[in-house]
C-alpha cells in the first residue's frame, strides 16, 4: 500500500536540515581524491538547488534529499535507523565506564561554553533555529540548571546518522569521528541521535529510534542536551 505523503516541512528545518548536509559535504571534501571530488560537487549542487526553494519542500521531499545524498534508499530508512540505534546501545553498553580516562561531563560542557561565551567565541546565528530566538546569557543560564543523571555511559560526542558505519548488507559495523568520545548521561548521546534523524532523514524517526534503543522520552533531557550541544565548538 502506498503510503500518504507527508505535507509540507517547517521551512526553518528544511534550510537547517540542508544547510548542515552542506558543511558535513564541504568539511569531508578536501580528503577526497579528484573524482570523488567531482562526485561531490555534483551534491553540493543538487543541495544550493533545493536551498532556493526550502520553503515549497514537503517532508517526503527533504527525506527523498537525504536519503539521495547518503546513499541509504527510502524503504532502507526504518532498519537503517534501527541499526544506527543498536550501534549506539552497543557502544553505551560496551565500553566501560571506569576504564575510560576522558570526560564528556555535563559540568565540563556547561564549563567550557561560560569560556568561550567570555572569549565571544560563539555565534548563535548557527544554532538550530529553535535556540535563536535567546542571546548567549540567556541560553547559558538554562544550561547552568542541569538535569539529574540518567545514566553514565561513554558517550561517542557526536552521535550523528553519518557517524555509524553499516556493511554492505545493512548492519552496523562500528564507530567514526570520535573526538569528543567521554564519559556522559547516555541522553547527551541521545538527544543529538534522535536530532541527526531529522537533519539527515526528515521528521518522524525519533520515536523508532527511542523505542530501538529501549528507552522512554525524556523532553526535559532531550531539550537541555540539544541546547548544550548548540553551545559547544
Amino acid at each position: 500500500m502506498a503510503q500518504p505523503s507527508r505535507g509540507p516541512a517547517h521551512p526553518e528545518i528544511v534550510r537547517s536540515s540542508l544547510d548542515r548536509y552542506r558543511a558535513d559535504l564541504l568539511a569531508r571534501r578536501g580528503l577526497l581524491g579528484p573524482a570523488a571530488r567531482r562526485a561531490m560537487d555534483l551534491l553540493l549542487e543538487t543541495i544550493d538547488a533545493a536551498l532556493d526553494r526550502p520553503t515549497t519542500m514537503t517532508a517526503d521531499e527533504v527525506q527523498f534529499t537525504a536519503t539521495s545524498l547518503t546513499g541509504v534508499a527510502p524503504e532502507e530508512l526504518p532498519a537503517f535507523v534501527n541499526e544506527y540505534t543498536l550501534g549506539l546501545r552497543a557502544l553505551h553498553e560496551s565500553l566501560p565506564v571506569e576504564l575510560c580516562p576522558f570526560s564528556w561531563s555535563t559540568d565540563d560542557r556547561v564549563k567550557d561554553a561560560k569560556r568561550r561565551a567570555a572569549l565571544a567565541a560563539m555565534d548563535p546565528s548557527r544554532w538550530h533555529p529553535e535556540h535563536r530566538a535567546l542571546s548567549v546569557d540567556q541560553a547559558l543560564e538554562l544550561v547552568a540548571v542541569m538535569p539529574p543523571i540518567d545514566r553514565l555511559v561513554v558517550c561517542h560526542g557526536d552521535a550523528c546518522a553519518p557517524n555509524t558505519l553499516l556493511t554492505g548488507d545493512g548492519f552496523w559495523s562500528g564507530h567514526v569521528d570520535l573526538g569528543a568520545l567521554g564519559i556522559g548521561d547516555r541522553w547527551a548521546d541521545l538527544a543529538v541521535a534522535t536530532w541527526s534523524t531529522e537533519w539527515n532523514y526528515g521528521p518522524g524517526w525519533e520515536a523508532r529510534l527511542l523505542a530501538a534503543y529501549g528507552v522512554a522520552p525524556d523532553a526535559h533531557r532531550t531539550q537541555f542536551y540539544r541546547l548544550l550541544w548548540d553551545l559547544g565548538p
